[in-house]
C-alpha cells in the first residue's frame, strides 16, 4: 500500500490518512519552497493540489528548486512541476497556473489550505486579506541564506500576517539576491511547512507561534505573536489588497535583472512576425529580451524600471 509507513505513525493513522486523501490544498510559488513542498504533499497523498506560479525557470534556479532539470531552462515552472508531480503520484489531482496571482484571479487558491511560497510581502498580504475574508487557514513560510520563518494563520483563531508584517519595511528583510540562500536551508523551513499542513489537515494541534530555525548554527526560535488589535485586516475586516488599491502594473522579479509589466493582451501569431528571432510557445512568446505570455503579462531583462519600461514600449507600444 502506497501510504502504510505514514498509516503506521501514530499521529496520522487511516483517519489522518482519509482525511488527507480528501484534502485540496493551494500553493503560491513554485520556486526553491514551492518544489519541494509541493513534492512532500504529493507523496504524502492529499486528493488535489493547486500550484499557482508566474515564473519561468532559469539555470541559478536549479541549486535549489528541486523537480527542475536542466532541460527544463526557460519553461514555466507551473507546467514543469505539474508533470514531475504527477510521475510521482498519478493518484493526485494536479491543477497548476502559469499567472501572477492578483485580486483579479484571486479565486484560483480557492481551497482547504493556502500554502505561501511565494518571495514578496505583496502577495503574502493578498493570501492573508483572502484568507481572513473567506475563512481559509494559511502558512506563511520564508527562507534567506541558512534560516527560514514559519507561521501558521488561522482566521479567527491567530494573528494574521498584517498583524506582524504591517510596520515592517520590505527593503530591511533582504533577499536571495542580496544574502544568497543554502539549498539544505529550503529543505529544513519547506519540511516544517509540510509538516504543519499535515497537522491543520487532519485537525489536530498545530503551532501557535513564529518559529525560526537557522540551519547553519543550529539555532531554533519559538516566537509568540499578539493580534494587533489596530489591524485593518482581521479586526477591521478592510482588504486593500483584494479589492485591488495596491495593485501595480510594474514590478522587479526578486533575484536577477527581471521586471514584469502587466500589459496587454496581444495576438501573439501575428505579432510574432515583427519580432526577429522570436519563439512562439503555448504559453507565450519569448526572445532574448522579453517573454509575453498569452495573458498580455511581459517579463523585461533590465537594469531599471525604467530601462524596462523603454524596452516595453519599444516591443509592444504604448
Amino acid at each position: 500500500m502506497r501510504y502504510s509507513r505514514q498509516i503506521l505513525f501514530s499521529k496520522i493513522g487511516k483517519k489522518g490518512q482519509e482525511l488527507l486523501n480528501k484534502s485540496h490544498v493551494t500553493i503560491v510559488g513554485a520556486g526553491a519552497l514551492g518544489t519541494s513542498t509541493a513534492e512532500l504533499l504529493t507523496r504524502a497523498g492529499i486528493s488535489k493540489l493547486t500550484i499557482v506560479d508566474r515564473d519561468i525557470i532559469e539555470l541559478n534556479n536549479l541549486q535549489r528548486q528541486s523537480l527542475y532539470l536542466e532541460e527544463d531552462i526557460d519553461k514555466p515552472k507551473a507546467e514543469v512541476i505539474k508533470k514531475r508531480l504527477k510521475q510521482i503520484n498519478s493518484e493526485v489531482e494536479i491543477n497548476s497556473y502559469v499567472e501572477d496571482l492578483d485580486h483579479t484571479n484571486i479565486d484560483l487558491i480557492k481551497s482547504d489550505l493556502i500554502l505561501d511560497c511565494t518571495d514578496n510581502i505583496e502577495t503574502r498580504q493578498l493570501i492573508n486579506e483572502y484568507s481572513i475574508k473567506n475563512n481559509v487557514p494559511w502558512i506563511y513560510s520564508s527562507v534567506i541564506g541558512s534560516s527560514g520563518y514559519i507561521l501558521d494563520i488561522i482566521p479567527k483563531e491567530t494573528p494574521c500576517f498584517n498583524c506582524l508584517f504591517n510596520h515592517v519595511n520590505p527593503e530591511l528583510l533582504g533577499s536571495c539576491e542580496t544574502e544568497g540562500i543554502l539549498n539544505t536551508t529550503v529543505k529544513l523551513i519547506s519540511s516544517i511547512q509540510t509538516t504543519e499542513a499535515i497537522k491543520i489537515l487532519t485537525k489536530q494541534d498545530y503551532s501557535k507561534e513564529l518559529l525560526y530555525y537557522d540551519i547553519w548554527n543550529n539555532r531554533l526560535n519559538k516566537l509568540k505573536i499578539k493580534r494587533d488589535l489596530g489591524c485593518i485586516i482581521c479586526n477591521k475586516n478592510q482588504f486593500p489588497y483584494l479589492n485591488g488599491e495596491k495593485k501595480t502594473d510594474l514590478i522587479k522579479i526578486c533575484g536577477r535583472g527581471l521586471y514584469q509589466i502587466k500589459g496587454k493582451k496581444l495576438d501573439l501569431k501575428q505579432f510574432k512576425n515583427k519580432i526577429k528571432g522570436s519563439t512562439l510557445t503555448d504559453y507565450g512568446l519569448t526572445t532574448n529580451k522579453i517573454t509575453v505570455f498569452n495573458s498580455g503579462r511581459t517579463f523585461i531583462k533590465a537594469n531599471s524600471k525604467e530601462e524596462a519600461k523603454t524596452i516595453y514600449s519599444k516591443f509592444i507600444g504604448n
